[in-house]
């Protein structure tokens, strides 16, 4: 049994988690030792988790979220590198205590496998004198990946990941082990007055052939008719049939300044950051001003406004009706889209119906289940919040496959490790995330927190005084960092904290959340709930974090908390 054991810590199912070994090998232990009766759920978050006296499972519920984990990882285990073992281990649900199972392995006839091919849009090459074209090529590289993400049998990398590999199209193979795709699609654009030369590659990624190129020459308002056509050329190309999930999207009627203000507002919208999504929301709304029936426009300056409000840029009591309006208005124009029912989704979070907005979320992946964007909010802003994390991990793991490059995936996989008090995978993710992009401030103000909760303070605080030197005017870190002081017993510099955000509450918007997280870790358990409830006043959306958030744990047992989740339908 220990063999199997060794063999169950060491595989890569477990190596990236060392709180869940510590949790098998705890369990296993006894049951060799004929202490099983011992395993309940106080010893196990003293003694694995490292839970103080006075830790009260009722409060605290790490034992319960790592027990589902377990069991999820080792079922996982055995469904690939354990599928031959003679023995299995296993917890059942409603204990801790785990069983030894011998596996008899069954010859089963080969079922037919269903391919599915993978392919990367690349963004295509703008061969204009300046980079202020650069969203037109990208526009109508995203509108073909649209088209073809509708595609039966076809795995369409996001785009957020296609764009990390700008100017690499040549690499192929890196491109291949890196999107693990067979194909990629590349071109380039050239604009002469209102004519415009397209050239498009689809190329076999490990051998580097080209299986297909084509040169068209069209007039502007001819452009976007060309997404149809190469996506046929490709489709024929592979072998495949042009069968769509649903109604393919339908590529936009001319080119019209409402058209290039949509792909303006896209570009804006792909960097994620405050001023991008600011000035996506711009170009989104007079892009419908001049062309109120353009469906996507509406959809995506939906999804930038909740955006806004999510990240706390915008008051979400001023601007989620606006967002909300923007998603209705899309779906009266196009029922069967997939961005519209996504933003709307992400909305309904903030009215905290939550059945409705799980509903608006698969039906957005039913619509494209290669919409990485709907996997990731679903995961990480819905599932993951009520505690749902064998269900979370499952999205936001699908959503990392479809775009594997993507800087906010990486970070929701460590925000969600933290939330479900693996802080080591936690930290490793948000570790990748400064490696990919080092000027992010949310990677490194991810990694100061997930530091602090491992106790590891002074590398905590300096994580986080980089954080603020990228971004001084992010409230979110200030709030981070006094949690971490006060964890750290540096009570006057946690103050500090506090003072400097009352003073940014007097001239922009604070989240309550903010102030609470510096509270709570001071100990001051009725300030720190006097800010939830203002934030649940103002639907702020950092404040349904507090039902798994570990900031809160000490928090979670008062009865005025109680009350503040009923009254969100966190319970």
């Amino acid at each position: 049994m220990r063999e199997q054991l060794e063999r169950i810590v060491s595989s890569r199912h477990f190596a990236r988690s060392q709180r869940l070994r510590r949790f098998l090998i705890f369990t296993v232990e006894h049951l060799l030792a004929g202490t099983a009766d011992q395993l309940k759920e106080y010893l196990i978050g003293k003694v694995v988790f490292d839970r103080r006296c006075d830790y009260d499972p009722r409060v605290d519920p790490i034992v319960r979220v790592e027990a589902r984990r377990l069991r999820s990882r080792l079922e996982a285990y055995y469904a690939a590198e354990g599928a031959g073992d003679r023995f299995q281990i296993v917890v059942p649900t409603g204990t801790y205590v785990p069983e030894i199972r011998e596996q008899r392995v069954q010859a089963t006839p080969a079922q037919p496998a269903t391919t599915c091919i993978g392919l990367a849009v690349l963004p295509f090459a703008n061969l204009n004198a300046g980079p202020e074209e650069d969203y037109f090529s990208d526009g109508l590289a995203e509108e073909i990946l649209r088209l073809l993400a509708s595609v039966n049998r076809l795995r369409v990398v996001g785009w957020h990941s296609a764009t990390q590999l700008r100017g690499r199209d040549q690499n192929y193979q890196e491109i291949h082990d890196q999107l693990k795709v067979d194909y990629v699609l590349r071109g380039s654009v050239r604009r002469a007055g209102d004519r415009v030369r397209v050239t498009a590659h689809l190329v076999d990624a490990q051998r580097g052939s080209t299986e297909w190129s084509d040169v068209f020459d069209r007039h502007l308002d001819d452009v976007f008719g060309l997404q149809e056509k190469i996506g046929e050329a490709i489709v024929d190309s592979l072998k495949l049939k042009l069968e769509l999930r649903g109604r393919s999207p339908a590529p936009p009627k001319g080119f019209s300044e409402s058209q290039r203000l949509c792909l303006l507002g896209r570009f804006e919208f792909a960097k994620r950051t405050p001023e991008g999504l600011r000035s996506a929301v711009q170009h989104f709304d007079r892009a419908v001003a001049l062309e109120p029936g353009n469906a996507l426009a509406h959809a995506l300056s939906a999804a930038a406004c909740a955006l806004l409000c999510e990240f706390a840029i915008l008051r979400p009591s001023e601007f989620v009706h606006k967002a909300r309006a923007s998603a209705l208005q899309a779906l009266s124009l196009d029922a069967d889209s997939a961005e519209a029912y996504n933003a709307l989704a992400l909305i309904t979070i903030f009215d905290w119906n939550w059945p409705e907005a799980e509903s608006l979320f698969r039906r957005a992946i039913d619509l494209n289940p290669n919409f990485a964007e709907a996997r990731h909010w679903f995961g990480s802003d819905l599932l993951a919040l009520h505690g749902r994390f064998d269900e979370a991990f499952e999205q936001v793991r699908l959503a990392f496959e479809l775009d594997p490059l993507s800087v906010a995936i990486r970070e929701s996989q460590g925000y969600v490790s933290m939330l479900a008090r693996d802080f080591e995978a936690a930290l490793s993710f948000h570790s990748e995330t400064v490696q990919l992009m080092p000027d992010s401030y949310r990677g490194h103000a991810s990694v100061g927190r997930a530091l602090g909760f491992l106790g590891r303070y002074d590398e905590a605080i300096e994580s986080l005084r980089l954080a603020r030197r990228i971004a001084p005017s992010v409230p979110a870190i200030l709030g981070g960092m006094g949690q971490v002081l006060a964890q750290a017993g540096q009570k006057a510099q946690a103050r500090e904290c506090l003072a400097e955000l009352k003073k940014m509450a007097d001239t922009s918007f604070v989240q309550s959340t903010a102030f609470a997280f510096i509270h709570s870790a001071l100990g001051e358990i009725d300030e720190a709930l006097g800010y939830l409830e203002q934030g649940c006043r103002q639907r702020e959306f950092s404040v349904i974090a507090m039902k798994v958030h570990p900031a809160f744990d000490q928090l979670r047992g008062e009865p005025r908390a109680q009350r503040l989740m009923t009254r969100m339908g966190m319970r």
